[in-house]
């Protein structure tokens, strides 16, 4: 079992590291540079994982920061990767919003959320639930990137963040999530993951390479090639 504040201490730096790496994600255009930041938030993630499960001390936590590790830094990035190989234009061109607003955007996020969900963290300095303010404010930014991103690949990477915010709040709020939860969430996340990459071959095969969101639309309206 770790120290209490020398845990603490250790959770809410990591936690305060992924959200200053979510947030410059947010000025990365480069598709493949985006899907490396990801996984480093996932490294950083997997690694409170493990300080969590040595304080646990119990098999099933150290379980669940091993899934963490497959899932969200090995496959999901891979899969990711491997989707933009067949993607023509690899770089987010035009937003929603320019970059210089998104991020004072994502920065007024940050800070909300922290101070609107202040109440939710124990008391105490030794208390663990700090990083559920951060958490908030990761959720939010992952889905900020969501909305003003134009191309599929790189709102897959704000769903990924909303993701691994809503997994840190549930990690440091809970000591850890029952296993079979654990399995489910990770399950659905690769599920998810997939549907997208297929998602992104389609697309790449009806529109010449290009993957922007609203052309999805069109796959309603249109058959598969193969199908023709």
């Amino acid at each position: 079992m770790l120290d209490p504040g020398f845990l603490a201490g250790s959770v809410d730096r990591l936690a305060a590291a992924i959200l200053v790496i979510a947030i410059g994600s947010l000025l990365i255009r480069d598709l493949a540079t985006g899907t490396v930041a990801l996984a480093l938030q996932s490294m950083i993630l997997t690694v409170i994982a493990v300080l969590v499960a040595i304080d646990l001390g119990t098999p099933h936590a150290w379980i669940a920061a091993g899934l963490t590790f497959v899932v969200k830094v090995v496959v999901t990035p891979l899969v990711l990767l491997r989707s933009l190989e067949r993607v023509r234009l690899k770089r987010e061109v035009a937003s929603v919003v320019p970059d210089r607003y998104t991020l004072v955007v994502g920065l007024v996020l940050a800070v909300s959320g922290y101070v609107a969900a202040g109440p939710l963290a124990p008391a105490g300095p030794d208390a663990i639930g700090h990083p559920v303010p951060i958490a908030i404010g990761l959720m939010l930014i992952g889905l900020l990137a969501m909305v003003v991103r134009r191309k599929v690949l790189s709102q897959v990477l704000g769903l990924l963040m909303l993701e691994n915010g809503i997994y840190l709040a549930a990690l440091v709020a809970t000591g850890g999530l029952p296993l079979a939860v654990e399995f489910a969430v990770a399950f659905d996340l690769l599920v998810a993951v997939l549907l997208m990459a297929v998602m992104t071959g389609w697309m790449t095969i009806e529109f010449d390479g290009r993957i922007d969101a609203e052309l999805m639309a069109k796959l309603r309206e249109r058959p598969i090639r193969g199908n023709r």
